[in-house]
């Protein structure tokens, strides 16, 4: 957001009670989990840019609710959220919802493994495979190509 309130565009960001944002960007409380608290966030708005996901909680019951260690997630590197982000800003994207995600989906238990915190494997099946794999086509379509195409890549230059 520091490129959009440099350029003069009113930012505003949905935040939990106490945090701080980069100067130049209003803060809205409120919280992703509370549908209520939403319409204040959204109220007059032009673009919404969603980038919210339960990862860091103190309530680790909450992130890994329904998971297994085979569950392959969508994912995407920081530094392709902003260059998406830009693109989205730029119009390319308007009216349309694109989900952002990286070539590979990965599982719960490569993720763990990659970043040295290892899982033990299931043998219990898994119930809805395909729950967190998102479709990047649209996106793609839209002109975005990642450039950290995978978390292997990311591991091997140094930017997991």
């Amino acid at each position: 957001m520091p490129d959009q309130v440099a350029a003069g565009i009113e930012c505003r960001a949905l935040v939990r009670a106490g945090k701080e944002l980069v100067a130049g960007v209003t803060p809205v409380e409120g919280d992703i989990l509370d549908p209520a608290s939403l319409a204040k966030a959204v109220e007059g708005v032009s673009a919404i840019v969603h980038l919210a996901a339960v990862f860091r909680t103190a309530d680790t019951g909450l992130i890994w609710q329904k998971w297994h260690p085979a569950n392959k997630l969508s994912m995407i590197h920081h530094r392709d959220i902003a260059t998406a982000v830009q693109l989205a800003l730029s119009g390319a994207m308007d009216r349309r919802i694109a989900n952002v995600v990286d070539e590979a989906p990965t599982s719960i238990y490569e993720i763990c493994e990659l970043v040295g915190e290892p899982m033990a494997p299931s043998s219990r099946p898994l119930d809805h495979p395909w729950s967190a794999h998102a479709d990047g086509a649209l996106a793609r379509g839209l002109g975005f190509t990642p450039a950290i195409a995978t978390i292997y890549q990311a591991q091997r230059e140094g930017v997991l």
